[in-house]
């Protein structure tokens, strides 16, 4: 049985390579191929001895083309790895996470499709206790500041153009600025170049801590930053106005199909059992640790499933 990770660079190798020795453990055949020309003219190599090919991320430019025709050859057992959303717990060296995924990344992730079922209060506690483990994520009981928070991404960012009806920054800004009320605070994304962002009547920073921003809100309001993730563990509400892969689990307010909706953010009270569901799935059964992978490969659902059989 042979296993291909598809990589374009040594950091996404780092991230892949950790589960090397486990498929290696049952059974597998472990090849890395790496750069864009390798994942281009990975169709024309024999598919057929692939059992499985990991592609990290699959939704850039580069690479649909190609993954259709992968799909096409060997349907399921192409998989999609991608950076995880939150950081190891307790936070070791290097504190970072990954995912595997049977559809893709983000809005197009199996996860959206998934519905974990209630978890038991030990389950909620030992949920608590693994984000308050790694500090940023520890619930906030102090009483929110009068603003709302918005994250910022990059203009180019993928998750942008094709999971979204925005098509910059500046236009996000300003549909913000029209339809919520009060003070805002926007973050730029520290990859952000180009044109400096303008607003009409909010603050724009850069340098300020974003897991402080998300604490001292009274809520969080974005596209499909990973951030809207973040904000959820620290217990604020939250408004997504793109799809992503909370999409459909009833823990944001959704607004992507119809924007009006942001008028009713101060009303709406997510059902906190449903985001402790969400958020376990995605901390223990979903993301992966670098740093000790052994314990979460145990859980984590897609490497169970798909490589070990259970």
């Amino acid at each position: 049985m042979n296993v291909f990770l598809a990589y374009w660079n040594k950091e996404h190798f780092g991230y892949m390579n950790v589960i090397t020795p486990f498929l290696s453990a049952a059974g597998y055949n472990v090849a890395g191929i790496c750069g864009k020309k390798d994942l281009a003219w990975l169709p024309s190599r024999s598919i057929d001895d692939c059992d499985f090919i990991i592609v990290w991320n699959g939704s850039f430019g580069f690479q649909r083309d190609n993954i259709s025709i992968i799909k096409s050859r060997i349907g399921a057992r192409l998989l999609f790895a991608e950076c995880g959303w939150f950081p190891g717990a307790p936070i070791s060296f290097s504190g970072k996470t990954m995912y595997l995924d049977r559809k893709g990344i983000n809005a197009e992730s199996e996860i959206r499709d998934f519905r974990p079922g209630p978890i038991s209060e030990q389950r909620t506690e030992a949920l608590y206790k693994c984000l308050q483990a790694c500090g940023p994520y520890e619930r906030s009981t102090e009483k929110p500041e009068n603003f709302t928070f918005v994250p910022l991404q990059v203009d180019s960012d993928t998750n942008i153009v094709s999971n979204s009806r925005f098509s910059n920054m500046q236009e996000f800004v300003h549909f913000c600025e029209y339809y919520i009320n009060g003070p805002i605070v926007f973050k730029k994304h520290p990859r952000r170049r180009g044109d400096e962002l303008q607003a009409r009547r909010s603050v724009i920073v850069s340098d300020v801590d974003t897991t402080s921003l998300v604490r001292n809100a009274r809520q969080v309001v974005g596209i499909n930053s990973t951030v809207l993730l973040e904000s959820l563990a620290i217990g604020k509400k939250v408004a997504a106005c793109g799809v992503g892969l909370f999409t459909n689990h009833n823990v944001v307010l959704e607004c992507h199909s119809d924007y009006g909706r942001l008028n009713d953010i101060d009303a709406f009270e997510p059902p906190r059992n449903a985001i402790n569901s969400f958020l376990y799935e995605l901390v223990f059964h979903r993301q992966i640790q670098l740093d000790s992978p052994e314990d979460s490969l145990r859980e984590n659902r897609v490497f169970q499933e798909v490589f070990i059989g259970n």
